[in-house]
């Protein structure tokens, strides 16, 4: 039986390759054809030298298509405060203000997610939004520059943080 290894040796190093085996490609090249062409191939780019630049555009081309996790930024955008009440203002009685909420909205470079934390009394909720209105699943979001970090499943409800933590920036990654 002859493997890919066998192939391989046949092309790239067929000193090492046994005689039997190398005497059974030979005479059935015709089954192995394509693999053989598409080794030598291989062998022939192997040993061309490229200019320095060259390889390097290669390279950012090739990272710029990676599937590896995508990485978002989100920047503060606008900061608004609302106060709740518990009652409705009667005519002869003024109502009382029981907590406000300071809202924080971040959105990235391109402006495909937006982040809104609110900041109430007793935690801080955070949503996630797509611009495009998808349900986004399994990312996680970073907290800065407190560095906290938060996996989530998908962003049908809001991350919900029991303490109000400072933050500057957000930061938004896709696996």
């Amino acid at each position: 039986m002859i493997s890919e290894s066998d192939l391989f040796k046949f092309v790239f190093h067929i000193d090492d390759l046994q005689i039997e085996k190398r005497t059974f490609i030979e005479d059935n090249i015709g089954k192995f054809s394509s693999e053989i062409d598409f080794l030598r191939r291989n062998k022939k780019y192997q040993s061309n030298t490229f200019d320095e630049n060259v390889l390097k555009e290669a390279v950012n081309k090739i990272l710029s298509k990676n599937t590896s996790p995508k990485i978002f930024y989100l920047a503060p955008k606008e900061r608004s405060v609302t106060l709740e009440s518990d009652s409705h203002k009667l005519a002869a009685n003024s109502y009382k203000l029981q907590k406000s909420n300071i809202i924080d909205t971040y959105v990235d470079a391109e402006s495909k997610y937006l982040v809104k934390i609110i900041h109430g009394d007793e935690n801080s909720k955070i949503f996630l939004y797509d611009k495009e209105n998808k349900d986004l699943e399994n990312y996680t979001i970073e907290l800065l520059p407190v560095g906290k970090t938060f996996t989530c499943k998908n962003n049908k409800s809001p991350l919900v943080i029991d303490k109000d933590i400072k933050v500057e920036e957000v930061k938004l990654f896709f696996k």
